[in-house]
């Protein structure tokens, strides 16, 4: 057996410890990529509300229009006709709560609609309030869940069978006062 001298162990080891190396430092890169990614989704986005579409829509300062992620609202569409029991209540709602004032948004996976729309968590900058959650607590909308955003999922459907439990809004007795 041929004996290997020092020099040629030592750099038998460095050359194993650069191909080592190599896809650790790869792998690293990745992961710093995907983090960073990750993190400006999860960078809040702050906006001014200038119109209230309807119960689950809005557009913003920058022209955007958001639907809110998670929810859905009855339907306000034009004709008259075709209003839904609660509407215009869930209508009237999101404007009490965001028409003119500044809320932060934050995104989930997937940034937009087959409409064009941004899709969003929406939250009041002023007290944080979670403008979807609260929707749905308040029985003005019902829990819609569209993979692959489904981050909040769970709240808003326990919201839901709250409001239900309860009778607010929309499982009211008297649920459709505007559209009769």
């Amino acid at each position: 057996m041929k004996q290997r001298s020092k020099k040629q162990e030592i750099q038998g080891q460095m050359s194993r410890g650069v191909t080592f190396s190599l896809p650790i430092i790869l792998l690293s890169l990745l992961f710093i990529v995907i983090l960073a990614v990750w993190i400006s989704w999860q960078r809040p986005e702050i906006k001014t509300v200038v119109k209230v579409v309807d119960g689950d829509t809005i557009i913003l300062d920058n022209g955007e229009t958001v639907r809110y992620i998670g929810i859905d609202t009855p339907e306000v569409s034009v004709p008259v006709t075709d209003l839904e029991c609660y509407g215009p209540e869930a209508t009237i709602r999101n404007e009490e709560l965001v028409a003119g004032r500044e809320v932060k948004m934050i995104r989930d996976i997937k940034n937009r609609d087959k409409y064009g729309r941004l899709l969003r968590y929406v939250y009041l900058t002023s007290d944080d309030t979670f403008i979807n959650l609260e929707l749905v607590k308040d029985g003005y909308a019902r829990s819609l869940a569209v993979y692959p955003n489904v981050s909040y999922t769970k709240e808003i459907k326990s919201a839901t069978e709250a409001a239900q439990r309860d009778k607010k809004g929309l499982w009211s007795e008297n649920n459709c006062p505007l559209t009769k």
